[in-house]
């Protein structure tokens, strides 16, 4: 059985970035959504994946978007750059995600959304009347349970080389071959 992937959201702080990937996160997730109280700047954004990438070559950054534009998710994900899209917005479609993903960004997306029927993985997360994540609430993990029985991946990413073909920009970090 493999092991979960670890990942640590919300980073804010390129010491901290460098620390939790250093000591086994595999995903740093940096928040872009505007109307977060965790969100940075795209420039302290590159300089905490640049941090953590330095910590440990192999870890990925995730991006958190909620209510962006597509062409902005895009520009903001190729100067990051990031290795995954997180379209934590009910409002994405499946033709955002499509869209995104043609940039070659893997994508996760809540389940709750259109767009998780095009992403490379579904998310739960629980619900705080408008808020949605961080909120402490409970996620549907029967709803969770059931899209894992349909065989989605769960906030889990893959490669080309591997059944759920992710886009990881040309280089997997799972088995470290290029496409």
């Amino acid at each position: 059985m493999t092991r979960p992937a670890l990942k640590v959201c919300g980073v804010a702080d390129m010491a901290f970035a460098a620390y939790a990937a250093s000591h086994g996160a595999d995903i740093i997730g940096v928040i872009f959504a505007t109307r977060s109280p965790r969100r940075v700047e795209l420039t302290r954004a590159i300089e905490i994946a640049s941090a953590a990438r330095m910590a440990s070559p192999g870890v990925r950054i995730a991006g958190v978007f909620a209510g962006e534009d597509v062409a902005q998710i895009i520009d903001t994900a190729r100067a990051v750059p990031l290795d995954i899209v997180q379209l934590h917005d009910t409002r994405y479609t499946a033709g955002d995600a499509a869209e995104i993903s043609k940039a070659r960004f893997e994508i996760w997306a809540l389940s709750a959304s259109g767009a998780s029927a095009a992403s490379d993985a579904v998310l739960f997360d629980g619900k705080d009347g408008d808020a949605c994540g961080g909120t402490g609430r409970l996620a549907d993990w029967e709803a969770a349970a059931a899209a894992k029985a349909a065989g989605r991946q769960i906030g889990r990413a893959s490669c080309r080389e591997h059944p759920r073909r992710a886009r990881h920009r040309g280089r997997c970090d799972r088995c470290q071959q290029r496409d």
